[in-house]
């Protein structure tokens, strides 16, 4: 099981050699701000929201590659941060990244076989016979079959799908307990997307891995997720399994995002989104509810407390409307 416990990340603000000596140099900003969760073996937790609100930072805290300011993150009780700086090969062993960018996170000079191989390598693996028999075993777990036609080919003789796949045998072959997949399908044809999904999704039960899904589309959520975090300006509002959050929305943010997903349906009457403005300033936290000022149901006390996520009804929500309903 991989926990995240209260989770932050503080970036701190600096715009020149005068901001060092004046009151702006406590200014931060809040990209992280206490978040908590955790996902079990074989299970897919996504954590969706529009740009801006923490998804990708949350996403490089979980492999290492952002330190967080405060909080912790565990895998079976043992803290990975302590596993990084003790052992960082053991610590890459537990978890991989599938990035965003299937061009960009791959280097164009080295060929397939070199790509998918580095990891091992980089464990001190020296037997020529292990990696390549690792190498192709990875490669047809993704689909790039048959693997030795690939081998040999540089990335841009790849379609983008077969560059995401490539990306994938590479995040696999150290047989990792925990994967990160930071929208890995943003970049994708439509064609391609829901290949790629099914991809990830079978590799969760074949391998019993634990999977955090990082995306700002919401359509694709049920498709791969069993749970499903709402984040909103680096915190979570609402959480829960995706069946009950996609059906039975309790935060406003929540229903304005599904309402701003596409209908298949042609002509179909569809509620719009009640939603207002942008996201507010990150170095600037508002008072209050962090959404107050976009949501149109607020009242009095979302403009000075803020709420806490508690349990209601099988989910967890942060808004003080559903709050007084009656949590549980």
């Amino acid at each position: 099981m991989i926990e995240a416990t209260n989770l932050v990340r503080h970036y701190p603000v600096v715009t020149g050699l005068r901001s060092l000596f004046s009151a702006g140099r406590h200014k931060v900003v809040r990209a992280v701000d206490d978040i908590s969760f955790q996902v079990d073996a074989g299970k897919v937790l996504g954590i969706v929201g529009e740009s801006g609100c923490g998804k990708s930072t949350t996403a490089k805290m979980l492999v290492g590659l952002e330190s967080p300011t405060a909080g912790s993150i565990s895998i079976d009780q043992d803290d990975l941060g302590e596993m990084r700086i003790r052992d960082r090969l053991a610590f890459h062993r537990q978890m991989q990244m599938v990035f965003q960018d299937p061009y960009g996170s791959i280097n164009p000079s080295h060929d397939v076989f070199q790509i998918v191989s580095r990891p091992l390598v980089y464990q001190g693996e020296k037997d020529d016979a292990k990696i390549r028999t690792a190498v192709l075993k990875a490669m047809e777990q993704v689909g790039l079959n048959p693997p030795e036609l690939y081998l040999n080919k540089h990335p841009h003789l790849l379609s983008g799908g077969q560059r995401q796949r490539l990306c994938i045998a590479r995040a696999i072959i150290l047989n990792p307990r925990f994967l990160v997949a930071d929208e890995p399908i943003s970049m994708l044809d439509v064609s391609i997307k829901w290949d790629i999904i099914r991809l990830l999704r079978q590799l969760v039960r074949e391998r019993n891995l634990s999977l955090v899904y990082i995306t700002h589309d919401l359509a694709t959520v049920p498709t791969i997720c069993d749970d499903v975090a709402i984040m909103y300006l680096g915190k979570i509002v609402e959480m829960g399994p995706v069946k009950k959050i996609l059906r039975e929305p309790r935060h406003p943010y929540t229903k304005a995002l599904i309402a701003s997903i596409p209908s298949h349906v042609p002509g179909a009457n569809r509620q719009a989104a009640d939603i207002k403005g942008v996201l507010p300033d990150a170095i600037k936290p508002q008072v209050g509810c962090l959404f107050h000022d976009r949501c149109k149901v607020a009242i009095d006390v979302c403009k000075t407390e803020s709420p806490a996520l508690v349990n209601v009804t099988g989910s967890q929500v942060a808004c003080h409307l559903v709050n007084s309903e009656g949590g549980n």
